[in-house]
């Protein structure tokens, strides 16, 4: 048994190769001791090349229709169940002002998966872009960098490149990692960037 490059409506396509899958198919077949096949090219599942074309098979085909989006993250604290919205928001800076600093603070957003929406090959549930956050009361405060590793919950990985770090829509606040004396505190978010996100009002008017 073998493979080939097969033209597929015009475009070049690999036959189906065995790369040690056949216990996905549930018909007999006498090739279940058969070694793996190589491909006729380099197999990719990610990096730049992929992310292309990834790039430009959405950029041909656009969104997803019927999907209404907006580019509105709805960035908010919640705080022991109660929302909380920005006072200040300019320029990807956003400040909270707090009563107190309890432990249980949440960054919670809009959030969606680029790759379902069809508009990036992410397939993530993205939030929104941390780059900074900073606790302040008085004349007190420490600052968040989004490579710090007590951004675990809600949060994803690193991005060095960009000096970022997604969220997953709820994320926890790390406060108890830090001694703040009882009183008022201002925490500001600063974003680097949001997606575009599932349009829930508009589903509703139609």
């Amino acid at each position: 048994l073998s493979h080939d490059v097969l033209l597929a409506n015009g475009a070049p396509a690999e036959s189906y190769r065995d790369d040690g899958n056949r216990w996905l198919f549930q018909n007999a077949n006498s090739g279940w001791g058969l070694p793996p096949q190589p491909p006729c090219a380099p197999v990719l599942t990610g990096g730049p090349l992929v992310d292309v074309l990834w790039r430009r098979l959405l950029d041909r085909a656009g969104p997803r229709p019927g999907f209404p989006l907006t580019d509105e993250s709805d960035l908010h604290l919640v705080m022991s169940g109660h929302r909380i919205d920005a006072e200040v928001r300019e320029a990807g800076r956003l400040l909270f002002r707090l009563p107190e600093l309890p432990d249980d603070v949440h960054i919670v957003s809009r959030a969606a998966s680029p790759a379902e929406l069809g508009i990036a090959h992410d397939p993530r549930v993205l939030g929104v872009a941390v780059r900074r956050i900073e606790i302040r009361r008085q004349r007190w405060r420490t600052a968040i960098a989004a490579s710090s590793p007590a951004l675990r919950h809600g949060f994803h990985g690193y991005e060095p490149d960009e000096d970022i770090r997604w969220t997953t829509g709820d994320a926890l606040l790390p406060t108890s990692h830090f001694d703040v004396c009882a009183g008022p505190v201002e925490i500001e978010i600063t974003t680097a960037g949001m997606t575009s996100y599932l349009d829930e009002g508009a589903l509703l008017i139609a």
